[in-house]
């Protein structure tokens, strides 16, 4: 049951709980974008559990203000920073990772709350700066938090040429203005084709952004090449340089998930030589990029390796979706798997 006391009925019609996870502490946000209201379809929420009595317990729903904007997909992307929760809603018809079919415009909900202790408020709505309502944007599809404030990625937003390259918008922060901040630019850079998917993923340090654009096309020629890059962003300078995989190949999605520390970039590539991998990026100032690239010791074609990637001092962590499992009592086709990679040395 809810914890308004609602019956849980809609597990049943494939919400895609568990699109957008993050941890903090003792709090677990998980968005849930396919939700249906009555007859409304993927509106989406936002699960918030917490860590009480040795049990993970919901602590809050968190619907979307407006419940009858159906195909919103709320919850595909999910940040929280502080007391603030920031709920991507994309538009569409189809959930994190799967094919656009946008239907309306996207926006982000920004939710905040008193106190660790409190229930997260609606304070206000995000959406694309330059008032279009185009209903491509998909803003809101991936969202980050820098130095330089919130990110938001629109993966088929028009760039000022009118475009479909896709756009990343930057708010800086301003405690005047209640939820994202004020809007600052937006990033679109000039080499960009239409459909290259920039701001499909997005991760930041204290000084470096990395934005994945996973069809980019590194030699220009086709849009559908699908070859990927990840586009590196200085909120300070507002430089912007471009990182390609030294061995790419069409169809490899790369920049198709990225995780950002303090000294290492990690960028999925999970359509990689039809397996898969997630590469390895030193950030060395005034370096050329250093490339390693991680995999499974037993690839197959479709196992997806590098869907989605995370990173802390210790370790590394790539999921595989299309891993089928064998163990003792079944097998399990596409069961999935997630690898952990623990860092042995210094980039």
């Amino acid at each position: 049951k809810r914890e308004d006391g609602q019956d849980a009925f809609f597990f049943a019609y494939n919400p895609k709980f568990g699109s957008s996870v993050e941890l903090r502490d003792d709090e677990i946000v998980v968005g849930m974008p396919e939700r249906w209201f009555g007859l409304k379809p993927v509106v989406g929420s936002v699960y918030l559990f917490a860590f009480e009595n040795r049990a993970w317990v919901i602590k809050q729903v968190i619907d979307p203000p407006d419940t009858e904007l159906e195909s919103s997909l709320c919850g595909t992307e999910t940040l929280l920073v502080d007391d603030t929760l920031y709920v991507g809603c994309p538009g569409g018809l189809f959930g994190r990772r799967n094919a656009f079919a946008p239907s309306r415009p996207g926006r982000v909900e920004v939710y905040r709350r008193a106190s660790a202790q409190a229930r997260f408020e609606h304070v206000t709505t995000l959406t694309a700066p330059d008032g279009d309502d185009d209903t491509r944007d998909m803003f809101g599809y991936a969202l980050a938090m820098s130095a330089g404030g919130l990110l938001v990625g629109a993966p088929t937003g028009l760039r000022q040429d009118g475009v479909d390259t896709g756009v990343v918008y930057l708010y800086s922060p301003d405690d005047d203005v209640d939820g994202g901040g004020v809007f600052e630019r937006a990033i679109a850079p000039a080499e960009l084709e239409s459909g290259n998917a920039f701001g499909f993923s997005l991760d930041a340090n204290d000084s470096i952004v990395a934005m994945g654009a996973p069809s980019f096309d590194k030699d220009g020629n086709d849009r559908l090449d699908l070859q990927g890059a990840v586009f590196l962003f200085s909120p300070e300078t507002g430089a912007t340089s471009r990182l390609v995989a030294p061995d790419s190949a069409s169809g490899d999605s790369f920049g198709f998930d990225v995780a950002v520390g303090e000294r290492r970039l990690m960028v999925g590539a999970p359509y990689f030589s039809s397996v898969g991998a997630v590469f390895v990026v030193a950030l060395e100032p005034e370096m050329p990029a250093r490339f390693d690239r991680l995999g499974l010791a037993n690839p197959w074609a479709g196992d997806d390796m590098g869907f989605s990637v995370d990173l802390d001092d210790s370790y590394a962590v790539a999921a595989a979706p299309g891993v089928s499992v064998d163990d003792a009592s079944e097998a399990l086709e596409n069961a999935g798997s997630i690898l952990v990679f623990p860092w042995s040395r210094d980039p």
